[in-house]
C-alpha cells in the first residue's frame, strides 16, 4: 500500500526518537516496495528525529534493497534541516554498507 505516511501522526509525537516508530514505518514502506507503489514520508510537524528512528525506517531498507530502489519508492516532504541531516547521514552510511556487502568483499 502506497500513499502518504504522516510521521508525526504515526509516531504520536513531534520528536521521533524510537526505533519502534521507525519499524512501523519501515513495514509500510516495504509493503509499498513489494507492490511497486510509492510512499511519501510527510514530516510536517516533526521537529527532529534520532539516528535510530531513521535507521529503522529507511537504513535497513537501503542496506537490503539498495539506495536506488528506496529512492524510486520513497519521497520525503516537509522535512526541516535537522531531519534532512539525519536522514541523509543514515542513507549515506547504509548505501556504503549495501555496496560493500554486494561486491563480494
Amino acid at each position: 500500500m502506497g500513499g502518504i505516511l504522516r510521521v508525526a501522526e504515526l509516531a504520536g509525537t513531534d520528536f521521533v526518537g524510537s526505533r519502534h516508530s521507525g519499524e512501523k514505518i519501515r513495514h509500510r514502506i516495504k509493503e509499498a516496495i513489494d507492490k511497486g507503489h510509492k510512499v511519501v514520508l510527510d514530516f510536517n510537524g516533526v521537529s527532529g528525529i534520532t539516528q535510530g528512528f531513521a535507521d529503522e525506517a529507511i537504513g535497513i531498507l537501503i542496506r537490503a534493497f539498495g539506495i536506488d530502489t528506496v529512492v524510486r519508492h520513497v519521497s520525503v516532504v516537509n522535512a526541516n534541516k535537522k531531519v534532512k541531516l539525519v536522514l541523509n547521514w543514515v542513507a549515506n552510511y547504509s548505501k556504503r554498507i549495501h555496496a560493500r556487502n554486494n561486491t563480494g568483499i
